[in-house]
């Protein structure tokens, strides 16, 4: 089992291990340059697990194309149940998007 770890701990929230190919996979734009970005921060860990709604990927799809490609089978997320904790959380980790 090769899991991609998050760095941080979400206060309040359990850290679960998902399977990667398990996970809604969804449309993520990253052009070349993005991704050696990416590919670049995340040595052995990523800074933030991935975030689900109820079970649905909401904020991460660039960290799981990175883990599905570089062969992770597992990867740490956290789930929410509402859109007020969601947005909580986005706010937690300064994920910039609204």
């Amino acid at each position: 089992m090769k899991v991609l770890k998050a760095k941080n701990k979400i206060d309040g929230y359990k850290t679960l291990v998902a399977e990667v190919d398990k996970l809604p996979f969804s449309h993520s734009v990253i052009d070349a340059e993005g991704f050696v970005k990416l590919y670049n921060s995340i040595t052995e860990t990523m800074n933030w697990p991935l975030i689900l709604l109820n079970g649905h990927l909401r904020y991460g799809n660039k960290r799981l194309t990175y883990a599905k490609m570089l062969g992770y089978t597992h990867i740490e997320v956290v789930n929410v149940n509402d859109d007020k904790e969601l947005e909580r959380v986005r706010v937690m980790t300064c994920w910039k998007r609204v």
